[in-house]
């Protein structure tokens, strides 16, 4: 193949696709309305880390299956479009009004093929796109504002004299951020807050900072923990009253406190957390309070909790996840809902009984198929070794 004549060349990289990776993009790159439902069917089929090469032959499989149950075909889409003119198919965003008459983007594309020169309306006549009309009068030109003087680059400080803890809640519309969007997020807040955060060193510097045990994405938190280290000395005080601000709605900064900087990692001071699990019953039955508080005495009685999963490699293993669960108790009930407390311990590895892992085990115990309706962890629990002498807590 040509890749394996490319390999032979000195100092030249080949990177290569699997077909089915670029044949799965493709037919998810021309999909239209009818693609929801081939989505959800091969997520339930087991596909994911589809991009993954160990992942590729089961993703593709559990596509192959959802593209055929859902009436469609690999090449259906490609083939309905490469029998129309290109020019009349319909545009992703076609259900917007964006103003713009598709006649004209068709004739400026007509336009553009022969390089021809248009002129811009802010300054000429107007092209008679549709998104102005003669209500909107005539163009108001405002000069650009000046270039601003490149500042000099400064080196990012590396120091450290100052630790500092936060808790905090993760709600409402920051539930939806990914652990990855929640760094991003707090990074642009310290910049914009001017606090003296402290960088690591090395060719690609990033702020110290660590949030403890990601939380999954669209879940409830109601006491996130953050580690800061700063360059300079800030009372813990100051700090929530500066950087609050800069936070966007749902991330409310709860207490602030200094530990000393050569305290343990956050993630290996993690002891165990408290979610707040809401079920229901599949058959819609609402089931005593005492069935409920008799199911989790079982399941915390239990001496054992089997669990059997598939590893990267598509290797079945069992794990006993009794070690893991603390406690479970009714939290509360409302009809057929009701809220459990699930305490559960985190091990240094950062291993931990996740709540819908309990869920087949709890109805088990009820003898019936049951929901998850809401998931918040409420609390992180740190071991006894991270209460310092120095701490000083403040909360707002």
């Amino acid at each position: 193949s040509k890749a394996i004549t490319l390999r032979g060349i000195p100092r030249l990289k080949v990177n290569e696709t699997d077909v089915r990776i670029s044949a799965m993009e493709d037919f998810v790159g021309r999909g239209d309305r009818r693609l929801a439902q081939v989505i959800v069917g091969a997520w339930r089929n087991g596909a994911g880390m589809d991009a993954w090469w160990e992942s590729v032959e089961r993703a593709y499989d559990a596509w192959n299956q959802a593209i055929h149950a859902a009436g469609l075909s690999w090449r259906g889409r490609r083939q309905e479009q490469e029998s129309k003119d290109p020019t009349t198919l319909p545009l992703p965003w076609d259900h917007i009004d964006t103003g713009v008459d598709p006649q004209w983007l068709r004739e400026d594309l007509q336009r553009a093929m022969a390089a021809m020169v248009v002129p811009d309306c802010s300054f000429a006549a107007c092209s008679s796109c549709g998104v102005c009309g003669p209500e909107f009068g005539h163009n108001r030109i405002v000069a650009p504002p000046p270039v601003p003087m490149a500042l000099p680059r400064v080196q990012p400080v590396s120091h450290r004299v100052q630790r500092l803890r936060l808790r905090f809640t993760k709600e409402g519309d920051a539930a939806l951020l990914s652990h990855l969007d929640l760094l991003r997020l707090l990074d642009r807040a310290l910049r914009s807050a001017a606090l003296p955060i402290s960088f690591s060193a090395g060719f690609h510097p990033l702020p110290r900072l660590q949030v403890g045990h990601a939380l999954p994405l669209g879940v409830h938190g109601g006491g996130e923990l953050l580690d800061l280290e700063l360059t300079e000395v800030v009372p813990p005080v100051t700090l929530i009253n500066t950087l609050q601000p800069q936070l966007p709605t749902g991330i409310q900064l709860l207490t602030a406190e200094e530990v000393p900087l050569g305290q343990k990692s956050l993630a290996q001071l993690l002891e165990g957390a408290r979610w707040i699990t809401g079920f229901c019953t599949e058959s819609g039955a609402t089931l005593p309070s005492q069935v409920w508080q008799a199911a989790c005495r079982a399941v915390l009685a239990a001496p054992d909790l089997p669990w059997e999963d598939i590893d990267k490699k598509g290797r079945t293993r069992q794990r006993d996840l009794r070690p893991l669960l603390k406690d479970l108790t009714l939290h509360g009930q409302e009809g057929a809902s009701v809220q459990l407390a699930v305490d559960v311990a985190i091990d240094p590895t950062g291993r931990s009984l996740k709540p819908e892992q309990l869920e087949p085990i709890l109805a088990g115990r009820l003898g019936e198929g049951l929901c998850i309706t809401t998931l918040c962890r409420d609390w992180l629990y740190l071991r006894p070794e991270a209460a310092t002498p120095r701490q000083e807590i403040t909360c707002l």
